[in-house]
């Protein structure tokens, strides 16, 4: 897919585009060479944002950077949004317009293109801040990047909406899972996949699996895929060429033969039970549940999975079904304003068996915690 004529801005002023696909389909790659180009070799101007959720991406002296995971780096320096404040967006692009010293391509206001990084990461106002954005700048070519799936291959946040409203271009990668001769299996896929280290985390472990790192080089027989119950948004530990095999979790690419999620049959199973008996009674209590599937290995941290990403609230011993309305964004729907994500989780401190010190740290710093 070429997507070089994207340099030529005046075709494509007020536009919203979309790069989504999986992780290694070289979104972040065709963002920088766009931006490039469009720098150096065309009378536009564009600007990069990302959000702080964007942990991998910083220079050796921890100044944010945009950064391919193949190494290319922009020269623009990014615009830093707080992934649950989109709103922020609005002021810098607003100070962008007006800036007057120029950029590393000796460039000054107003913009022409924006590029948003790991849109997938942003919360569910982003939509309307968009939208906004569109009525401001009637001109400006605006570009989303994010994956279209997280590791459940459940739609990422805010990229359904995008992707479902705006002109996409979708890429592929190449699936990294190792076959049994310990070749890459190489298959064009969509999906992303989470590897964990069972030897770094106390709550599971699974059968192993190999696969070829980012760097190109071949961990065999050390990570096992992620469970459906771990949380879905981890961001990933600061990359380097010889940590790969250390890390407590490892993001990989892999095809629909290869891609697992462990314990997502008895997931659904659990739900599909609560969810029924709800339809009959006001609330269910949590001893039937547990005594039912007693035999279902993890089956509390499914449980909690459940409480926490599938709409069914613990209150005081019993189940019952979160409220929910309608969101701004096409597809999405969001708690009602009376519920409180935070409170009600079943045995939420299952949740931190899952995770490694370093997991718990950097979502500490990020005030996840």
């Amino acid at each position: 897919m070429d997507l070089q004529h994207l340099v030529a801005v005046h075709f494509h002023r007020g536009e919203v585009i979309t790069f989504t696909g999986p992780m290694r389909a070289e979104k972040t790659t065709h963002l920088i060479n766009l931006a490039k180009k469009i720098g150096k070799y065309s009378p536009y101007r564009a600007v990069i944002a990302t959000n702080h959720l964007n942990t991998r991406d910083t220079d050796k002296e921890g100044n944010p950077v945009i950064l391919s995971a193949g190494g290319e780096r922009s020269e623009l320096v990014p615009l830093i949004i707080d992934h649950k404040n989109p709103e922020e967006l609005l002021e810098k692009l607003a100070e962008e317009n007006n800036r007057d010293t120029p950029d590393n391509y000796g460039k000054t206001g107003p913009v022409d293109v924006l590029f948003i990084e790991e849109c997938n990461f942003f919360d569910s106002k982003f939509p309307e801040v968009i939208e906004r954005i569109k009525l401001e700048y009637p001109e400006l070519m605006i570009v989303l990047l994010g994956l279209n799936y997280n590791f459940k291959k459940e739609t990422f946040g805010i990229m359904g909406w995008a992707n479902s409203n705006f002109t996409k271009y979708e890429l592929k990668a190449n699936c990294n899972i190792l076959k049994g001769n310990y070749h890459a299996c190489g298959m064009l896929t969509e999906y992303t996949a989470r590897l964990v280290n069972p030897d770094k985390v106390e709550g599971y472990d699974g059968e192993k699996v190999s696969v070829i790192d980012k760097f190109g080089k071949k961990i065999k027989d050390t990570f096992t895929f992620d469970p459906i119950f771990s949380p879905t948004v981890l961001p990933e530990e600061k990359d380097t060429e010889d940590n790969e095999k250390q890390k407590t979790r490892l993001y990989t690419v892999a095809c629909s033969k290869h891609h697992k999620l462990p314990y997502k049959k008895e997931a659904l199973e659990i739900e599909s039970f609560i969810k029924n008996q709800l339809i009959s009674r006001e609330s269910l209590p949590v001893e039937i549940v547990l005594e039912k599937f007693e035999k279902i290995k993890y089956h509390d941290q499914i449980l909690r999975y459940l409480t926490e990403e599938k709409g069914i609230k613990y209150d005081n011993g019993v189940l019952i079904l979160r409220n929910y309305v309608s969101g701004t964004a096409h597809g999405n729907y969001l708690p009602h304003p009376s519920e409180n994500l935070k409170e009600g989780i079943y045995k939420p401190e299952l949740r931190n068996l899952l995770l490694s010190e370093a997991e718990k740290e950097l979502l500490k710093k990020l005030g996840w915690t």
